[in-house]
């Protein structure tokens, strides 16, 4: 492929059948995080929480940067309003999708909220931002952080914020790049054997 994009590509909403991109993007963005929270089948439980509505990782709360039907990278977020109006219904679906193992897995999304810091109410939040590796620095995510930026604007947001995974460099200089700056840093929190610690970034629209 050219060492460079044809210079054009939209930010769109995704929709149910984006689902692929929008589960290996996901993963991209966290490789370990979801495997341990989900357990074994992780992966059926991304597919089918996407395609539902009305749920934290619901194709109504993605964007994606497209070439053509070609997807480049994508962002998952909401604000603090739409994710108190999700919690019940979130529940519901992750009921829905997981059956039973929904009550085993509980305890480890309880421990990751409590080790992170609280969204203000004002915020919009950015849970993941992903782009494929071959269309990094290119501009990509920053189109994506833009748009996210004007989303949360028309919601009468003043701040964006994200956590980042503690020792991710590069992202950090990305954010900090954006004009975010760091707000503060979660506790080390297990998840599956696995330690998982994140840092706080905010910017002010």
């Amino acid at each position: 492929m050219a060492d460079s994009i044809s210079d054009f590509f939209e930010i769109v909403s995704a929709v149910p059948d984006d689902v692929s991109d929008f589960v290996k993007l996901l993963l991209i963005s966290e490789p370990d995080l979801y495997c341990e929270l989900f357990g074994v089948n992780y992966l059926d439980v991304l597919v089918a929480l996407f395609k539902r509505p009305n749920n934290n990782f619901s194709y109504e709360n993605v964007i994606f940067a497209k070439r053509s039907d070609e997807v480049l990278g994508m962002l998952l977020g909401y604000s603090y309003e739409k994710f108190v109006r999700m919690i019940f219904n979130s529940s519901v679906v992750f009921l829905r999708v997981m059956g039973l193992q929904f009550f085993n897995l509980l305890p480890k999304f309880i421990k990751l909220g409590k080790s992170v810091k609280k969204v203000d109410r004002d915020s919009f939040y950015i849970s993941n931002l992903a782009v494929y590796p071959e269309y990094r620095g290119r501009g990509v995510g920053r189109k994506l952080m833009e748009k996210a930026a004007e989303i949360a604007i028309s919601l009468r947001c003043s701040k964006m914020c994200l956590d980042v995974s503690y020792g991710n460099e590069k992202a950090m200089l990305f954010y900090e790049s954006l004009g975010f700056y760091e707000s503060g840093t979660s506790n080390e929190v297990w998840i599956g054997g696995k330690k998982f610690r994140f840092i706080r970034f905010e910017r002010y629209l």
